[in-house]
């Protein structure tokens, strides 16, 4: 949790470490914010937010940034407040048994890139396609997506494994609610056509 005021200056924050149980140092929010963070302390209007990956020396980290208001949402705007929470393996089993969903994440290394091996997937990622699906035997289809940071930078890829039973009751449920919202339109239409001719 850290609190900035309106020039961008720190005035409180902690970071926890969960596994020591203990509040430690923490370098990757300055005392100061600079250009590259600018855009994380600038609100449009009191109920503006911001929503980001940073790529911290602990980990890749989902941050919040809101402006800090009286309650209610109302003005003047005194400043910003951060909160992060790790995106560590403890989440991420959470997020899996949630969704029902088998997926992975891999992070970019110190330099900013990722491996080897898959390279050539966010080749495509980044040119254009924002999901690639590729066929992983006949049972289960294999889904990859990008995250970038606040700075618009590839950082993480993630990976999701479906069964193909899934997606097919997916497509089924789609055409199903497609087809069951065009007889209720063409209903409505009947109804609203007698309705007036009677009129």
């Amino acid at each position: 949790i850290y609190f900035y005021d309106l020039q961008g200056t720190l005035v409180w924050g902690k970071y926890y470490d969960a596994a020591r149980k203990d509040f430690v140092p923490w370098p990757d929010l300055p005392p100061r914010i600079d250009n590259a963070m600018q855009r994380l302390i600038t609100h449009k209007n009191e109920g503006d937010e911001h929503i980001e990956l940073l790529m911290s020396s602990t980990g890749p980290m989902m941050l919040a940034a809101r402006p800090i208001v009286h309650t209610g949402f109302k003005g003047p705007i005194r400043g910003t407040l951060m909160m992060g929470r790790l995106l560590d393996r403890e989440l991420l089993q959470e997020l899996v048994e949630q969704t029902h969903v088998s997926f992975q994440v891999f992070a970019t290394g110190t330099d900013g890139k990722f491996s080897q091996e898959h390279h050539a997937i966010v080749e495509q990622l980044v040119g254009g396609n924002p999901v690639i699906w590729q066929e992983d035997g006949a049972d289960h289809r294999v889904g990859y997506t990008l995250i970038n940071d606040y700075q618009g930078r590839p950082g993480l890829l993630l990976r999701a494994e479906t069964p193909r039973e899934i997606t097919r009751e997916g497509h089924a449920a789609y055409w199903g609610t497609l087809f069951s919202n065009l007889i209720q339109g063409i209903l409505m239409l009947g109804i609203l056509l007698a309705t007036l001719h009677r009129l």
